[in-house]
């Protein structure tokens, strides 16, 4: 079987699979996305060279340059140093690597999650995605046979999406492959598209393909993103006359360095910056293509590949690369039945090419490691109380349009702070509701669904009075196992008597404990002056629940004693910060009872507040804050708190507990963890 196959292919392939290893092993929070591509294309570079030494005319080195694609991004993502980004905790990474030794090409593909903590359990929509990429190409595998048909491929391919409640990717597709041909006459979408009729020819013995299967728990509708190409192709067959010296001198420095292969632009014009005006010419000719960085449409998708290349035997489907296994802690709730008909595809058998061993470079190539910054950016942090829902975070203040919604820049600038998962407060029926519909969009977004104290009173006006609000609660919940966190916001706040009266705040308190007690979810706690009451009622109905956190808290040492006698974890946010007083408060509160929020777009750290000195010697330092009449992208907006200043309250937590601020976030996340177990 293996002397059928060309011996360049199998090298091609097990420098594939080493460098995939290779760069897979030190993906992890803190890495640039760039410095992980630079690595991957220097080992092509290197294994390249070292085999098939004797033949030393023959054209060698990457196929398609290295691309490390991040969550929703579906393809072409080698950026450059202006565009590089750090992995943040919980990431999902796509990796692709090609190479080809004499035009006889091997390209493979994996993904991960990004962790310091690989035995926690990835459970969420980002397992959907990678568990559907992952059997999609082990069912296309097992169907490069001779006599098996491209259609019947396709029609797999959206059964397993479908199982998985995801979507192919668009753009995405089976390769037929020949020496220096990465997409031959028989190339197929693996997506099916109704205006395009499906391929219909059957697998031939000999023929070799690359399968990319490429799963989206969005649309997979792929749009460009925001990154300029990196990645371009000679059009070999198209002939034009340049008329820009610049553009002739950048053509021909390509023409000179590479063939028929993709290549990086940046290779060609960050050693001659005069060149790289001639870009736009060469491109307008369509001498040159680029590649776009696409992603999916739907904001908040999660995409997930696996790629590999294969042959197809007469005996049957022959992996040339070979297979990685799916990460162990990816676990997703959807099991393939082994009676159905994907789980008889993958009880097929699929074989395996042998692999030549690789030469010992002679040169180390020295992996990349998160910087001290990178180190700090990596840490990971959970912000218990986003008020995420108020129409101020997409740009409506009081019924009117101030500026563009920036929900997304927000949460960009979130996950660039460290927090790695949200709980979106539900503050009534109706907020729950919109909560969810947020999350759903967002993987690392979770919801609490409850009534808050101030909006009791809607309680007795819904239809069907306080049974069937509360039944509605529970049906929402139960509909959004995989969303919902928590019982809340609930609790009592005699502050603002005005909104809802003492009487019915403590009616529809209590039932929130049945409602814990009926779902098993923890409560997100809210307890404001509230003269005993508050502690009367959690001890009178402790055994109805598990756990539950009293958020914003800004009691006394006294006070937080208390709710920790009760066995109550204490969120901390800038409104706990403010005096004196709340200072000694919180460092009287142990660590392990400590979360932290924002309650944004409320309680930010503002210069009057007692803490705010303690803020000089910070590391992270706040964007930029304009007014909303002066918005811009980049900066916040004055008065309107967001996720990303968690990081100031850490800095206070940290200073206040004598802590290193890393320390004090990976005891504030397992805290936050352990309590909300349906956060993964």
């Amino acid at each position: 079987m293996d002397s059928e196959i060309n011996p360049k292919y199998q090298s091609s392939a097990a420098i594939v699979e080493q460098v995939l290893k290779q760069v897979l092993s030190v993906v992890v929070p803190g890495i640039s996305v760039a410095s992980l591509c630079s690595y991957a294309d220097s080992l092509v570079s290197a294994y390249t060279k070292s085999v098939h030494r004797k033949e030393s005319e023959i054209e060698r080195g990457a196929s398609y340059p290295a691309t490390v694609s991040v969550n929703n991004i579906i393809q072409n993502c080698s950026p450059s140093a202006s565009e590089d980004t750090l992995l943040q905790e919980g990431d999902v990474v796509k990796i692709e690597v090609g190479a080809h030794i004499d035009g006889y090409v091997a390209s493979a593909a994996h993904t991960v999650v990004a962790t310091n903590h690989p035995g926690v359990v990835v459970e969420d929509r980002r397992a959907d995605a990678i568990s559907a990429a992952y059997y999609g190409s082990e069912v296309a595998a097992r169907m490069i046979r001779p006599g098996q048909s491209a259609r019947n491929l396709v029609k797999a391919l959206g059964l397993v999406a479908a199982g998985f409640g995801c979507t192919i990717a668009e753009d995405t597709f089976t390769c037929q492959l020949d020496r220096f041909v990465m997409s031959g006459p028989n190339t197929f979408a693996n997506r099916f598209n109704p205006d395009v009729l499906a391929p219909d020819f059957t697998f031939e013995t000999g023929e070799m393909y690359t399968i990319d299967c490429t799963m989206s728990t969005g649309s997979g509708v792929a749009r460009a993103s925001t990154l300029d190409p990196a990645v371009y192709q000679r059009d070999v067959n198209h002939q034009y006359s340049l008329k820009l010296r610049t553009s002739r001198a950048l053509f021909s420095e390509v023409c000179k360095r590479y063939s028929v292969f993709p290549f990086l632009m940046r290779d060609i014009v960050d050693a001659n910056q005069s060149i790289k005006a001639g870009v736009s010419e060469c491109v307008k000719s369509q001498l040159l293509v680029p590649f776009a960085v696409t992603m999916d449409k739907k904001a908040g998708s999660v995409v997930a590949q696996f790629k590999l290349t294969i042959m197809c035997h007469y005996s049957g489907p022959i992996r040339i690369t070979r297979a990685l296994p799916m990460a162990g802690n990816i676990r997703s709730a959807t099991v393939v039945p082994e009676g159905s008909e994907i789980g008889q595809i993958l009880a097929l058998d699929c074989g395996q090419s042998a692999l030549p061993d690789l030469p010992r470079l002679k040169t180390l190539i020295q992996a990349p490691v998160p910087t001290q910054q990178q180190q700090q950016t990596s840490m990971k942090l959970i912000d218990i109380g986003a008020n995420l829902t108020d129409p101020v975070f997409r740009g409506k203040y009081r019924g009117n349009q101030a500026h563009p919604d920036d929900l997304e820049k927000i949460l960009e600038r979130a996950r660039d702070a460290g927090i790695v998962a949200m709980m979106v407060t539900g503050g009534s029926l109706e907020e729950s509701r919109h909560a969810i519909e947020m999350c759903q969009q967002h993987a690392h977004l979770y919801a609490t669904v409850g009534c808050h104290p101030t909006r009791t009173s809607e309680v007795s006006k819904h239809a069907g009075g306080a049974a069937a609000y509360f039944a509605a609660l529970q049906k929402l919940i139960s509909e959004n196992r995989d969303k919902v966190v928590a019982i809340g916001e609930c609790g009592l706040d005699y502050d603002r008597l005005h909104f809802s009266d003492k009487a019915t705040q403590l009616e529809h308190f209590v039932r929130h404990f049945d409602l814990a007690q009926a779902t098993g979810l923890p409560l997100f706690l809210h307890d404001r002056n509230t003269q005993g009451d508050f502690a009367r009622l959690v001890k009178e109905n402790r055994r109805k629940f598990t756990a539950g956190v009293v958020h914003s808290f800004t009691g006394s040492v006294g006070e937080a004693q208390e709710l920790l006698d009760l066995g109550l974890y204490i969120g901390i946010n800038g409104c706990s910060l403010k005096t004196e007083d709340n200072l000694a408060a919180v460092e009287s509160i142990p660590v392990d009872r400590l979360m932290i929020e924002t309650d944004c777009p409320y309680c930010e750290i503002r210069p009057t507040h007692a803490s705010h000195k303690l803020l000089e010697k910070a590391v992270w330092k706040q964007p930029e804050a304009k007014r909303k009449e002066r918005w811009s992208e980049e900066c916040l907006v004055k008065s309107r708190n967001e996720p990303c200043t968690i990081r100031q309250v850490l800095h206070v937590l940290a200073t206040l507990h004598a802590m290193d601020e890393a320390e004090m976030a990976d005891r504030l996340y397992d805290n936050t963890v352990r309590v909300f177990s349906g956060i993964s």
